[in-house]
């Protein structure tokens, strides 16, 4: 959870805090526990200093279904009424009973198009209704629900060295969670493609446990204690993590070849989650990609808190608000 206030022309700090959120409190994506949910939401808002009640919420990427679909150049309202029609026609789901929205994506580019490139995602409303709810029973004010890809590129677009220099760059965000691993590809800061992929936290803490004695806060101990992936028997979780993102990148650059996206080679890797803060994966993902690899600090760009490099290890909690940031930014950012 993150708040952050205006003061003369300057995003500040107003409040953060962090607490675990048991994978089992999630089924399939849906929230399975909600009054447990329900009473962490309490306590963190109790204690905190906190100001006003509106909220901007995320759901699970899992929960939520999400696809490109490229329109002509239409009129606000007659853009609408497209995008209801490409969700009746695209969705898994009853689109009358979903919540539906969507965004321009692709590359930046001086010309109008003949077409637009839009992302477009959707959610069963009695999906979304189970976070928006669980906000108001807390004491929130629902203002936006949306997916951590959607915010991170609110929050990536603020890093120092990070903007766009208008040269055709990707870089891919790696979001490591309990559950599962959330892999992000964007082009100059606009979406490209998103996957969830394994290992999450949970697969890394059964790989520990495997074949040695103690509970899950032993094995929890483990992976975060110094030492190769090997030595903590780690390693293979980390090759199925590399095998799933190449198998990735392959897919998506032939994606965009029909696409006529160009070439798909991204330049950085950017870290973020839980997991991203098990010794030895940053460099383990380093050397099996090639690519320049550092942790999501989104606080490098927010005044009045840490301005360490994105990669240092002082503050390492930073790299849990990755999705916050994005979210407390959303009315800040036009």
């Amino acid at each position: 959870m993150l708040q952050l206030k205006a003061k003369r022309g300057q995003i500040l700090v107003q409040e953060k805090i962090h607490f675990a959120t048991p994978g089992q409190y999630f089924t399939t994506s849906r929230l399975s526990q909600p009054s447990l949910l329900l009473e962490q939401l309490e306590r963190a808002l109790a204690g905190g200093n906190w100001h006003g009640r509106r909220a901007c919420l995320a759901m699970d990427s899992r929960a939520c279904y999400m696809r490109t679909v490229n329109l002509p150049q239409l009129k606000k309202r007659e853009l609408k009424q497209a995008m209801l029609w490409e969700a009746k026609k695209h969705l898994p789901f009853n689109a009358d009973e979903a919540v539906v929205s969507f965004m321009p994506i692709g590359a930046a580019s001086g010309k109008i198009p003949a077409t637009v490139k839009y992302l477009l995602a959707a959610a069963p409303k009695e999906t979304a209704d189970l976070y928006t709810s669980l906000a108001s029973k807390a004491g929130l004010v629902p203002l936006s629900l949306e997916t951590p890809p959607t915010a991170w590129l609110r929050s990536i677009a603020r890093l120092p060295g990070h903007g766009n220099s208008g040269i055709h760059q990707h870089r891919l965000i790696i979001d490591c969670g309990y559950n599962s691993t959330l892999l992000l590809l964007t082009l100059n800061h606009r979406y490209c493609f998103h996957r969830v992929i394994h290992p999450g936290i949970k697969q890394f803490i059964q790989a520990a446990r495997a074949g040695r004695s103690g509970g899950l806060k032993e094995s929890l101990r483990l992976i975060y204690t110094q030492g190769s992936l090997a030595e903590k028997g780690l390693l293979p979780e980390a090759v199925k993590m590399v095998r799933s993102i190449k198998d990735s990148l392959g897919y998506w650059a032939e994606l965009g070849k029909h696409d006529q996206q160009g070439p798909i080679n991204p330049v950085a890797l950017l870290l973020s989650g839980g997991g991203a803060l098990i010794p030895g994966l940053a460099l383990y993902l380093h050397q099996e990609l090639g690519l320049k690899t550092m942790l999501l600090n989104p606080f490098t760009a927010v005044s009045g808190s840490s301005n360490e490099d994105a990669d240092s290890r002082k503050n390492l909690e930073d790299i849990l608000f990755s999705t916050a940031h994005g979210l407390a930014l959303r009315g800040w950012l036009k």
